[in-house]
């Protein structure tokens, strides 16, 4: 009985160690936009005489390759993925803002984001030295996007957003970094670009 025992748990770590997941396909599926909005507005009383100053906004959103469908089998293949796909982004702004009595500001970043589809299979020794197909699919995020800054009223301490209109938006390109270190000394390539722009 003992004997079973060790035989299965030995079969158990060979199965761990000798299965195996590969990709067979990779097909790009939809795009769609998301905004990922800067926390909480910049707003100057009606009350005041001057404009109010902010002369430090700061915006960061992190975006990664994420697992919609199947983490597991996402998880076995994500290193095999090219890295166009898996690389993390950082979207980051700092600037000072003005804002006028009686209005709020607020900044909003719009980037596209992708769903791929992933088909391959797994294999392993049990059962019997079988293997079985698999998919699952994941979104990465374009490094480009657009960050918007929005003005709207701000009457008696509340924001008027249905009323808020575009004042500035410039572009923006994320840092980018592998998600994993390249098996030489070279990483893959990084990009930086920081904005620091000025609105009045």
């Amino acid at each position: 009985m003992m004997t079973l025992k060790i035989c299965l748990l030995i079969l158990s770590i060979l199965s761990c160690v000798l299965s195996s997941c590969t990709i067979e396909s990779i097909e790009p599926s939809h795009s769609y936009k998301v905004r990922h909005h800067q926390g909480i507005p910049k707003c100057c009383d009606i009350k005041n005489s001057d404009n109010c100053s902010f002369p430090d906004v700061d915006f960061m959103h992190v975006a990664t390759a994420t697992p919609i469908f199947n983490e597991t089998y996402f998880n076995e293949i994500v290193r095999q993925i090219d890295s166009s796909y898996t690389k993390k982004l950082t979207f980051k702004v700092s600037y000072p803002l003005t804002v006028k009595p009686g209005t709020c500001k607020a900044g909003v970043l719009t980037v596209t984001e992708n769903l791929v589809d992933v088909y391959g299979q797994c294999c392993g020794i049990i059962p019997y030295f079988s293997c079985s197909q698999k998919s699952a699919y994941f979104k990465h995020t374009d490094p480009q996007g657009t960050y918007y800054i929005y003005e709207y009223p701000f009457i008696n301490g509340i924001g008027k957003v249905a009323d808020s209109v575009i004042v500035k938006f410039f572009n923006i390109t994320a840092d980018i970094q592998p998600l994993f270190k390249a098996p030489s000394k070279q990483l893959v390539n990084q990009h930086h670009n920081y904005a620091a722009l000025k609105f009045k």
